[in-house]
């Protein structure tokens, strides 16, 4: 494991197999002998070092008791667990990646664990388009009420087995644009929210997630362009009557030249 030859170790200094970190391999030694004087043993994970210089990790067990023979011994055992490091060193840089890009979404992301609703994961995004972050009591009964929300542009509460993030827990998807939420300062903001159930390899829902976006603007904007059109629609009828009219106007006058 160490690198060296048969006996080659014998008579020397444990901290030659330590790794060199923060710490001197010798402050790793004194501070894991100085546990075991206290306690009688140690564990834990170690940075170790080859005799070719391959710096690697183990999982120790370290013991001290007395031997019939030669009085007070230190028995280390140690695992490999490079392999399980580098696994755990990869996943923290895609869990690091995960995070960045979700705190980076300009949309709302929320989850609920399955079957339990309570909440799970939420975005920064999130908290400012809800106004507030995952509150420790809400779960799936009680959404509606914890996040304020309402039927858009009444104080008429959303039903709250209506929710997407509900009805994404008996695993249907919904998709709505009639949510809005009273935010503490007072303002409302309209949410288009899509609902979606995860499910794990076997098949089981395990989570409820929504996205959401705030479509207040949009919505003023759609509803401006509505009004816009149904007022020129009005404008439109009025011209063509007047146009119709006249042609009848001309007709009539044509009508009595000729009597």
């Amino acid at each position: 494991m160490f690198g060296y030859d048969t006996d080659e170790m014998l008579g020397k200094n444990v901290s030659i197999v330590n790794a060199p970190t923060n710490k001197t391999p010798e402050e790793t030694r004194n501070i894991i002998v100085d546990i075991l004087e206290k306690t009688g043993e140690w564990c834990g994970e170690i940075e170790n070092i080859k005799k070719d210089g391959t710096r690697f990790w183990c999982h120790a067990n370290v013991s001290l008791f007395e031997y019939s023979t030669t009085g007070k011994v230190l028995l280390s055992v140690h695992t490999d667990i490079t392999e399980l490091k580098n696994i755990e060193k990869t996943l923290a840089a895609k869990e690091n990646l995960f995070n960045s890009l979700l705190e980076n979404l300009q949309i709302g992301v929320y989850m609920l664990e399955v079957p339990s609703g309570k909440p799970l994961l939420a975005n920064n995004a999130s908290f400012n388009l809800l106004g507030r972050g995952i509150l420790p009591e809400a779960n799936s009964e009680n959404i509606t009420k914890s996040y304020d929300l309402y039927k858009v542009g009444t104080d008429i509460p959303y039903p709250n087995d209506e929710l997407p993030l509900v009805v994404a827990m008996n695993g249907e998807s919904k998709h709505v644009d009639d949510i809005e939420v009273a935010k503490p300062d007072g303002s409302r903001t309209q949410l288009e929210v899509f609902g979606s159930p995860i499910k794990d390899e076997a098949g089981k829902i395990v989570a409820s997630l929504v996205t959401f976006q705030d479509i207040t603007e949009r919505k003023k904007t759609e509803t401006s362009l509505r009004l816009h059109a149904e007022e020129m629609e009005k404008i439109n009828k009025v011209m063509v009557g007047r146009e119709l009219k006249m042609v009848e106007l001309k007709k009539e006058i044509e009508d009595l030249k000729n009597s």
